[in-house]
């Protein structure tokens, strides 16, 4: 089937084929509730940074996406906002549903090395961050400590929940688009959890075959005309 919106391709934004996975290729989203925050925390930033969404599939261990990305607008911004919200919520789940196994095997620790201070004054403001590097990826250390001169320090533990990076592809050919497109509604069959792609509730493929938008994640399925081929 064609795509009727198949001037996209080339312009500034532009589409994405985008995987990201979490911490070890844990499988972290362990039912309903899990999937929810996937699909509501796209949502969100959807509206947030205007993109629109194309395909997308949440798996337990990883999500492919397909996005449209305004012209202005980063794929690296709507994937920062992203992990950080979800690694937040998910950790909160797990520790509601008492999944501590689990949640001990995401503990990462981090030693913050303090440079001895040879002025001769007490250092009691301890050491700053001076990276500007947001952490993304895990769960934010929201602890403040006094770090003695000369001390080398150990941080709170924390939870590292998402891989470090994502994978992005620019889709700039349409034959390029349908194998990534396949590729997304195929995997909860490859993975044996379903027969038919639409029978797999957490993908756009049950929007394409019910030729509606409509979930808790809108889908442009406008952007197709009839299907895929």
């Amino acid at each position: 089937m064609p795509l009727r919106k198949r001037s996209l391709f080339g312009k500034e934004g532009g589409l994405f084929f985008c995987t990201t996975g979490f911490h070890e290729q844990r499988r972290l989203l362990l039912g309903e509730k899990y999937y929810r925050i996937i699909l509501e925390s796209l949502r969100f930033l959807k509206q947030k940074y205007n993109f629109e969404v194309i395909a997308y599939v949440a798996m337990s261990s990883h999500v492919h996406l397909i996005l449209f990305v305004q012209k202005g607008t980063t794929l690296s911004d709507i994937m920062r906002d992203f992990k950080k919200f979800t690694a937040y919520k998910i950790r909160k789940q797990l520790e509601e549903d008492k999944a501590f196994d689990l949640l001990d095997s995401l503990r990462i620790e981090r030693c913050q090395e303090v440079t001895p201070d040879t002025t001769g004054t007490p250092d009691t403001t301890g050491t700053p961050d001076t990276t500007g590097t947001p952490d993304t990826t895990g769960t934010p250390d929201t602890t403040k400590s006094s770090v003695p001169s000369g001390v080398t320090s150990r941080r709170k533990q924390k939870f590292k929940i998402w891989e470090d990076r994502f994978d992005d592809l620019y889709l700039n050919q349409e034959k390029t688009f349908w194998v990534k497109f396949n590729y997304i509604h195929n995997n909860p069959v490859r993975a044996g959890l379903v027969k038919k792609p639409e029978d797999y509730p957490y993908s756009s493929a049950r929007n394409y075959s019910l030729k509606t938008k409509e979930g808790v994640l809108e889908v442009d399925i406008d952007f197709v005309s009839g299907g895929n081929s």
